[in-house]
């Protein structure tokens, strides 16, 4: 396990057990006090999930640091107006460009690429 903390063991018992009472005070079995008398997911099962949600988490960096790159989207229609009087609603638009840097500069994991598309 790395990187494991309170918060995605917590994260991992709400997705295992969303009716559990519980509080999480560190990072072992001993660190849970349950308080419901709901049948409660085995300690590996809890780290197992933990550090899947931390794994999807930090495979998902490149989308938090686009979003935050994004222009604001007032921006993004005025270029996509200027584009279409412009006749440049192609490559070589305003729009199409300020998006493109912001991809260029943070790229999508290999890995990655199809996990969003919908497979028939």
């Amino acid at each position: 396990m790395n990187s494991l903390n309170d918060y995605w063991i917590s994260e991992a018992i709400l997705a295992l057990s969303p009716d559990s009472v519980f509080v999480v005070s560190g990072t072992t079995e001993d660190d849970i006090s349950w308080s419901n008398d709901v049948e409660h997911p085995s300690w590996e099962d809890i780290e197992a999930k933990a550090q899947e949600l931390l794994d999807n988490y930090l495979a998902k960096e490149y989308q938090r640091d686009r979003k935050s790159e994004y222009p604001l989207i007032r921006e993004q229609l005025d270029k996509l107006f200027h584009d279409i009087e412009n006749g440049t609603l192609d490559t070589t638009g305003e729009f199409y460009n300020a998006i493109k840097a912001v991809k260029d500069n943070n790229p999508q994991p290999e890995e990655d690429e199809a996990s969003w598309y919908i497979k028939l």
